[in-house]
């Protein structure tokens, strides 16, 4: 159901704020491959939060779904 789609989400977003909160300085240069990419650590966390707009543009967009912004629904990203 769709509120089993946004429980998901929520927990999977928490998991990743937890994940980029506890990585260290060290941790965000270490790199590994993408897609046949080489990728920093850095450059996923970067990512990770346009990733999510774009699935939700999706909802809205393919689907009619109304969604709020992410930063509506939880304020701006942690600096």
């Amino acid at each position: 159901t769709l509120a089993d789609l946004i429980d998901e989400f929520e927990s999977v977003r928490e998991a990743s704020l937890r994940l980029v909160a506890s990585t260290s300085a060290e941790g965000w240069a270490n790199w590994g491959v993408f897609a046949g990419t080489p990728i920093t650590a850095r450059a996923i966390g970067y990512v990770l939060p346009g990733h999510v707009e774009h699935h939700v543009d999706l909802l809205r967009t393919r689907y009619g779904v109304q969604v709020p912004s992410i930063e509506q629904r939880y304020g701006p990203a942690p600096a």
